[in-house]
């Protein structure tokens, strides 16, 4: 039943979404993929909004990417509203799409957790641009294999598209078939693309790099944490240029880019520690890439590796946990797994491992664990997993949280406390 009243609403807000889109034709940037979309999609936000002006540029708000979050960013919300007060926004809705005034250009997350999602996203609009980020699979629980998952994800290519940007280290994206004159790859690992990143030196200050492109040579120093995310960079240089926007004027705004709440965030911790908060979510490519940054990072004292379940990877799901706990074992001094596979990821890790069956288990240890001045890693799957509560213990100012962690809003914390 409630499924169904979700799906009345979501074609409801749907329906106006068309019909604003119809109205005000704006330029729609589309960002789709398993991991760093919505980084990609504050990247191109950043450089569109400084140069064309924020108030002609709007993006999806957090992860409003799914069949109800994309009708409502569209229509300039920034949450999924209340189930009690869903018609009242109804009628908000409707008066919106009145409105004579709206930004020319759209950068949206197109998110997809099932078969004909896709469909649905692009019914409502078709992109101008796309981005894809990758193809190497996430959120597959609902597919029943890694090429059906493919292509519900390539639907967002439409007779519509007049550009489109793809990962060129990415192995599945480089085996599918693309019309070459519209295409443009970008890479770290692959240099024989249209933009690549060379020279990349990470710390706990942030990421520096040289960015190629056309013979050009443009020196980044970026606040993020870890090469993963120079990809984002590339891509929203990528899509810049494309429309124009000079290379140093893109440089300027990519280097204004701040860490965002849970992704590789730097945090002060109790006992003189430093805290890598990555709590946002997990996959089995995000957390290769969060534990690859901490090995590179350089650094005095004991790496720990906090590490729970990632969701959603149906029948690869105890194969992609035992994958990690072996990558992490040249990563991190000591790991910490959390959840269903963890014992049997601290038996593939071996000496210098811990396992807790939940969070709230590990949290009433945790600050016998931690050492003074150790270099945190936290990192789990959004649903079900909560890190970013074992975070707010571990932090020196708890009283920050808000500022500066994921889901603290009061329904994300009942969640929460319904879990633990």
């Amino acid at each position: 039943m409630r499924k169904n009243i979700t799906k009345l609403f979501s074609l409801i807000f749907a329906g106006f979404a068309r019909k604003i889109i119809a109205k005000h034709k704006p330029f729609v940037v589309g960002v789709t993929g398993s991991v760093g979309k919505t980084s990609t999609k504050e990247a191109i936000y950043q450089i569109m909004a400084d140069h064309f002006g924020k108030e002609n540029v709007r993006k999806n708000q957090g992860n409003l990417n799914t069949e109800i979050g994309l009708p409502l960013a569209i229509l300039g919300y920034g949450e999924i509203p209340n189930k009690f007060i869903l018609c009242i926004w109804l009628f908000s809705a409707f008066f919106r799409t009145l409105s004579k005034q709206y930004p020319k250009y759209l950068i949206l997350e197109y998110g997809i957790n099932q078969p004909d999602d896709m469909e649905f996203l692009i019914s409502i609009v078709k992109p101008k641009v796309v981005v894809i980020t990758s193809l190497s699979g996430a959120h597959m629980a609902n597919f029943k294999s890694l090429s059906d998952y493919q292509e519900e994800k390539t639907k967002i290519i439409t007779d519509q598209m007049k550009k489109i940007f793809l990962n060129g280290d990415d192995k599945d994206t480089l085996e599918l078939k693309f019309d070459k004159d519209k295409t443009s790859f970008v890479g770290i690992k692959n240099k024989d693309v249209d933009f690549y990143a060379a020279d990349q030196d990470t710390s706990l200050s942030g990421t520096t790099y040289n960015l190629f492109s056309l013979g050009q040579k443009i020196s980044i120093k970026s606040s993020l944490i870890g090469e993963h995310l120079i990809y984002p960079q590339l891509f929203g240089y990528g899509v810049g240029r494309y429309l124009g926007i000079q290379a140093l004027e893109i440089k300027r705004s990519l280097e204004r880019i701040k860490p965002f709440k849970g992704r590789m965030n730097i945090i002060n911790g109790k006992k003189d520690t430093t805290i890598i908060d990555d709590t946002y979510n997990s996959n089995p490519i995000s957390c290769k890439s969060a534990l690859l940054t901490l090995a590179k990072i350089k650094y005095n004292n004991r790496k720990v590796a906090i590490l729970g379940e990632m969701n959603e990877l149906g029948n690869i799901s105890e194969r992609a946990h035992l994958e990690i706990a072996k990558f992490a074992k040249e990563k991190a001094d000591l790991a910490i797994f959390v959840g269903k596979y963890a014992k049997s990821q601290a038996e593939a890790f071996g000496d210098g491992s811990l396992f807790f069956a939940s969070r709230g288990q590990l949290e009433k240890s945790i600050m016998g664990i931690i050492n003074e001045g150790d270099l945190i890693l936290v990192k789990a799957s959004q649903d079900y997993n909560y890190f970013e509560e074992l975070t707010k213990i571990l932090m020196k100012n708890a009283e920050d949280a808000k500022e500066i962690l994921v889901r603290q809003t009061g329904t994300a914390l009942k969640a929460c406390d319904k879990k633990e």
